[in-house]
């Protein structure tokens, strides 16, 4: 769905003069536009959405997990009440996110430094998150892990050729890093 919806949303945003930086939000500005213009448009929008809406869902589901599972290991919380407490904590969030994306006169009212909440925690992920947690586990693989036990992974069951499994780790140990460390950074604005 996700790649059907990039496939489609930027060739209408260009056609459209649609500002292609909105961000997230282009799905729902450009394909209502779209699907107005297109013979049985109503029938395949809330084909499309309910689609949109099935794989958010089982992202939350697989996204929840980890919350759900440290809450209950954690504090010594039965499943279902863990669950409880981090959708309550997901819906605030998500309706908080959500507010700050209405535009009201005098600007959004959940903005930091003129961003909203949603962009916020879209540029934290993005930025900040995603970048840190990919760096952490190419260190944690390249120089904690037992190098036997990579090789055992990759080598034995895979079935990976040895020259293939040292070039691997090489890269995995020092240009991975680098290179991931220099993106962050430029993310940043650092370099």
């Amino acid at each position: 769905v996700a790649v059907l919806a990039g496939l489609v949303v930027f060739p209408a945003v260009f056609s459209f003069g649609i500002d292609p930086a909105a961000g997230p939000q282009l799905v729902f500005i450009t394909l209502p536009t779209v699907f107005a213009q297109m013979t049985g448009g109503y029938f395949f929008s809330i084909l499309f959405f309910l689609l949109v809406a099935v794989a958010a869902l089982t992202s939350t589901i697989s996204i929840m997990e980890v919350q759900t599972a440290t809450i209950a290991e954690e504090f010594k919380m039965n499943r279902k009440v863990a669950l409880g407490v981090m959708s309550v904590i997901m819906v605030v969030i998500g309706c908080m996110c959500s507010y700050s994306l209405i535009p009201i006169e005098g600007g959004n009212e959940l903005a930091f430094f003129g961003v909203s909440l949603f962009d916020v925690f879209d540029i934290l992920t993005s930025y900040v998150i995603l970048p840190i947690g990919g760096l952490l586990i190419l260190l944690f693989l390249g120089w904690f892990y037992k190098k036997e036990d990579l090789y055992d992974i990759l080598v034995v069951e895979t079935k990976c050729s040895e020259g293939l499994f040292k070039v691997y780790y090489f890269f995995l140990r020092f240009i991975a890093p680098l290179l991931l460390l220099a993106v962050f950074l430029q993310q940043l604005g650092l370099f």
